[in-house]
């Protein structure tokens, strides 16, 4: 039936009849085929340019017999559809197949080098020489550029001790592990977890070039010393412009600009950055914190200002730590160090200045980058709050519309609206929320949502809820409201159900339960109306001073609290001879008063 099919096939390609002749090739099937069958099919589908149908043909013969011509004919209808990843596959698999064909290691070697996998490159020319000894192998090994991966090469010297020490300092990630990178023949990138310490002697090996690092940013009690901003060009744009340097030349200039305006955010806000090439197409911002910090602080603050930057199509923006927190038996994102070798491109991961070029010493140059106290990057916080949220994508038109609609409408107070102010004071727990937003700029997802669900079913329900919510740097924006809710608010249980870690802490009252059937914050706005005004004035009277009572208390704690802890630490440093302690948050000082008692000065940053 086959070898009858076929016949008939080749009789109408004879007969000119190529129309009949592919509508009787797709009535084939290779499924059932051997793999010669199955190859002679293939060649005959490619005549009639059925080249999905050729490539399954193949695919089924590869898999059966893996000759190299076959994975080469794969490689060409692959390179013909611009698809250079699957085409270099298949080359790699011909090469590994025993073939002893010039051109596949020739275009093999040329699809290596256009995305800079310079090594992999240099051992397909190494091979390619050995089984063929053709001549353009040498010319093309000798084209490569010599990879100075040697520290003396790049930094001018060896790095010295100090230099490693001071490297561990800013680098610190997740305890008793890092990670190593690797590349196979195929210039493939990628980590093996190492379950060790990362030693001065691994960090030593790292600098020298004999291998590349990587750390897990996010330590086991959930904080971070650094936060990165990864620019980078998009996967499918890269696999696109493969064979079009000058357009990724361009993108990965577009990659620097872009990183360089981030940098120069992080200045503005009082943050110290660092600029690195990646190491291959992209760029890292660094931030360093002489404190560990909590990662979903410096994770919202770093997506924050990497939202406020206009982001070309071709480029995406990572940032890290890229998790708040990290389940147990997990390790999270990793970030490769810089300095180091990038095992697929063989380039060092230098410091960069704006324009470009690499600095000329870069452990002076990370001395001098101040590792900051975690205060500043509250501060920075604080800041973010105030700038005018990012303006979502749509048409310009659309863009100046709403812009010119908020230049016109005068911002809204919560504070003069009496259904805010009745329910954030007879609701404690709303009322630590809100506080909770302003003084923190932070409120998870959860909280947000409760805020949502009970302040969004008031009269200016839409924009007191947005006005809380954008005193948060990590604002989920698709709880932001575009109308007043309708239906039912939130009850309390599901409060409670929602934000245990809040209302375990807060004494509350729930309203009566009246029409809803249900108890809700929102109540409290029908028990004023219905109750008489002097009546319930005095039922908010209440509600504040009940507030203030319970702040009043924590207070006395907190204090309690600090003098126990100074007078041990005064004990301590008298003890050990101590007058001053520098500490990331301030310096402690210990004194004498006129009466000639000790007593503890404090000096915050």
């Amino acid at each position: 039936m086959t070898d009858d099919l076929a016949s008939e096939v080749e009789a109408l390609m004879e007969l000119g009849d190529l129309a009949s002749a592919r509508a009787r090739a797709a009535a084939w099937r290779p499924e059932d085929a051997d793999a010669e069958t199955c190859a002679r099919w293939g060649e005959r589908l490619e005549r009639l340019g059925m080249v999905r149908e050729a490539l399954q043909a193949y695919h089924h013969a590869v898999r059966q017999s893996p000759r190299p011509e076959w994975h080469v004919r794969l490689a060409e209808l692959y390179l013909d559809l611009g698809k250079w990843s699957a085409a270099e596959e298949h080359l790699q698999a011909a090469v590994e197949a025993g073939t002893t064909d010039p051109d596949v290691f020739l275009r093999l070697g040329e699809i290596l080098e256009d995305r800079e996998a310079l090594d992999a490159a240099r051992q397909v020319y190494q091979t390619g020489l050995e089984r063929t000894q053709h001549p353009e192998m040498r010319t093309r090994l000798k084209r490569l550029p010599a990879l100075p991966t040697a520290p003396d090469a790049v930094f001018g010297r060896r790095p010295t001790e100090a230099d490693v020490a001071l490297f561990a300092q800013y680098f610190q990630g997740r305890e008793g592990v890092y990670a190593r990178q690797w590349v196979d023949r195929q210039g493939r990138v990628g980590y093996q977890p190492v379950h060790e310490p990362l030693t001065l002697r691994v960090l030593r090996q790292h600098l020298d070039g004999d291998l590349t690092c990587g750390v897990y940013p996010v330590r086991l009690d959930g904080t971070v010393f650094f936060a990165v901003w990864d620019v980078d060009i998009n996967r499918n744009v890269l696999e696109k412009y493969i064979r079009r340097p000058d357009r990724l030349t361009e993108f990965a200039r577009s990659a620097h600009e872009t990183a360089v305006r981030i940098a120069a955010r992080c200045r503005t806000l009082g943050l110290a950055p660092l600029l690195e090439d990646s190491g291959f197409k992209g760029r890292h911002v660094w931030v360093f914190f002489n404190a560990p910090v909590e990662a979903r602080i410096v994770r919202a603050v770093a997506e924050r200002i990497a939202r406020l930057e206009a982001v070309p199509s071709e480029l995406h923006v990572d940032v890290f730590p890229r998790q708040d927190t990290v389940e147990p038996g997990q390790l999270g994102n990793l970030i490769k160090l810089p300095l180091g070798v990038h095992r697929r491109t063989g380039r060092r991961c230098l410091f960069l200045d704006p324009e470009g070029h690499a600095l000329p010493d870069p452990f002076r140059a990370l001395a001098e980058t101040p590792r900051l106290p975690p205060d500043v990057l509250l501060r920075a916080a604080e800041q973010l709050t105030t700038l005018p949220p990012p303006v979502p994508p749509g048409p310009p038109e659309e863009q100046e519309a709403r812009q010119l609609q908020e230049a016109l409408t005068p911002p809204y107070n919560p504070e003069a609206d009496p259904e805010f102010q009745t329910i954030v004071t007879c609701c404690p727990v709303l009322g630590a929320l809100v506080q909770k937003a302003r003084t923190d700029h932070m409120l998870t997802y959860d909280e947000q949502l409760v805020l949502v669900h009970t302040l969004g079913y008031l009269t200016h329900g839409v924009e007191i809820v947005n006005a809380i919510l954008r005193t948060c740097i990590n604002v989920y924006p698709q709880l932001l409201l575009k109308s007043p809710l309708r239906g039912n608010p939130m009850s309390c249980p599901k409060i409670r159900q929602r934000i245990p870690h809040v209302t375990r802490r807060i004494p509350c009252h729930c309203p009566e339960q009246t029409e809803l059937g249900y108890p809700t914050p929102v109540l409290f706005l029908r028990m004023r109306d219905s109750t008489p005004a002097n009546a319930w004035e005095q039922v908010e009277v209440q509600a504040m001073a009940e507030t203030l009572l319970r702040m009043e208390q924590e207070r006395r704690r907190l204090a309690a609290q600090m003098e126990d802890l100074r007078q041990r630490l005064l004990d301590r440093m008298r003890q050990n001879g101590q007058d001053v302690l520098e500490t990331p948050y301030g310096r402690v000082r210990r004194t004498q008063s006129a009466d000639g008692a000790e007593y503890l000065d404090i000096e915050t940053g």
